[in-house]
């Protein structure tokens, strides 16, 4: 049989959901893969990996070990598990399609269960700032097409996301078709990283807190006149740290350089990234991400300037359109809160999550105690404590549907190998569960 060649393909690996990758198939399966990042490569060749799950399995509580079953007998165990549970609990669904995303958040609903999912509280706090100030968005698109200056603030996408900067930075577009001989990429963060090393301007903050960079950036737009001297009182940064703040003579220096690449950059595209977007920074400087959108904002006015917070699993955008419709109707937690909130008689359904490899040996013990039901095509240890094993097709390359990229946009899943025999995709097992409790 000849090879066949599938273009288009959209890569799962992450957020950034890359529609150019190449996939060589013969005999259903992946022999090569052109144009994907080492992560996205790997993904794709876990497909034929013999170590994946690809039965179902059920937990003899008697001896502690698994065993295969028939989907029947794992869909109705793990509905048992479910409708008696005395608090049901729905981790991780961040990495499934949008289709299954909105049956799992039903599921949820119906049965009044807790969403535990990644990075809860951080978006959170991300989307207060947005109802405080408003957003200035954009998408990788206009990235390609317009923007001048790609500041990377606390982002190190080249390890996350190993293609985003060929595609934001280095790629030829519209209105900038020689690329990065007219693009500067600029770099804030703690420390050196491989994204810094790529970047024409780079500020390392070391120890100084990203508040006090924001106010000492802001102190020099004000100087060039980009931002009004009276959008220092407005903006909610402490005042204290707009007056001469304990910063190096090296990092004042690097971050006037970068006011001057603002004051001449058309379009200047912020991606926020995990030095930012985590629970202790914003938590000791809550006012943080307010003061950055208002600096979007008020620098919006003269010259376009627009902001996208980094989450890199991949449909995480789905995932949080999904829950801004329905945050009313279910109860949605931190995953890392997870463990003080498990008891007797709480059974968890895992979706794509691996919450046990995560927690203290306290709270595995207390974890591995209670019924949990897995949907995963892949051993973790949180498939090594599940009462029932439910694998599913893996998603853009075995089974379809749409998914949502980071700046927002949907794209169709077009898997390359299609699902074989006995395989479930995660939508069908969520339907199957769904039809089989009543709903």
């Amino acid at each position: 049989m000849p090879i066949e060649n599938k273009n288009r393909t959209v890569c799962t690996g992450c957020a950034l959901l890359c529609d150019d990758i190449s996939i060589d198939v013969q005999f259903g399966t992946i022999q090569a893969v052109h144009n994907a990042c080492l992560r996205g490569t790997k993904k794709f060749q876990f497909a034929s990996k013999k170590d994946r799950i690809k039965n179902p399995a059920i937990k003899d509580l008697a001896t502690g070990s698994s065993s295969d079953a028939t989907w029947e007998a794992a869909i109705d165990k793990a509905v048992d598990l479910i409708t008696h549970a005395k608090h049901f609990v729905i981790a991780g669904v961040s990495r499934m399609n949008d289709d299954a995303q909105e049956l799992a958040l039903n599921l949820a609903a119906k049965l009044k269960a807790t969403l535990a999912i990644q990075d809860h509280a951080t978006f959170t706090r991300v989307f207060e700032a947005i109802q405080n100030h408003g957003i200035e968005l954009f998408t990788l698109g206009e990235t390609i097409n317009n923007a001048d200056l790609v500041l990377f603030w606390g982002a190190n996408p080249i390890d996350l996301s190993p293609k985003m900067l060929v595609k934001t930075a280095f790629s030829r577009g519209r209105y900038r078709q020689s690329g990065k001989e007219v693009k500067k990429v600029a770099v804030i963060d703690d420390y050196p990283t491989p994204t810094m090393e790529r970047a024409d301007i780079k500020a390392i903050s070391g120890d100084t807190s990203h508040g006090a960079v924001l106010a000492t950036l802001a102190r020099a737009l004000v100087d060039r006149k980009i931002l009004e001297p009276s959008w220092i009182e407005t903006s909610g940064i402490p005042k204290k740290l707009f007056e001469e703040p304990a910063l190096s003579d090296e990092l004042l220096s690097q971050l006037k350089d970068m006011a001057v690449a603002i004051d001449n950059a058309e379009y200047c595209c912020i991606f926020l990234g995990e030095a930012v977007l985590n629970q202790q920074s914003l938590g000791d400087e809550r006012w943080l991400l307010d003061g950055m959108l208002s600096l979007v904002r008020a620098i919006n006015a003269k010259r376009k300037m627009a902001v996208l917070p980094l989450f890199y699993t991949w449909n995480f955008a789905g995932l949080l359109q999904a829950l801004a419709t329905t945050a009313d109707k279910v109860e949605v937690i931190d995953m890392r809160d997870m463990p003080s909130r498990a008891g007797n008689g709480t059974v968890v359904l895992s979706l794509g999550s691996d919450f046990i490899s995560k927690a203290s040996d306290d709270e595995y013990r207390r974890l591995s105690e209670l019924p949990v039901v897995c949907v995963d095509f892949k051993r973790t240890p949180t498939t090594g404590i599940a009462s029932v094993i439910l694998p599913p097709a893996m998603t853009g390359i075995e089974s379809g549907g749409t998914a949502t990229r980071l700046d927002g946009v949907t794209l169709n899943l077009s898997p390359p190998i299609g699902m074989k025999a006995n395989m479930k995709s995660d939508q069908e097992i969520l339907q199957l569960i769904l039809e089989k409790i009543g709903m």
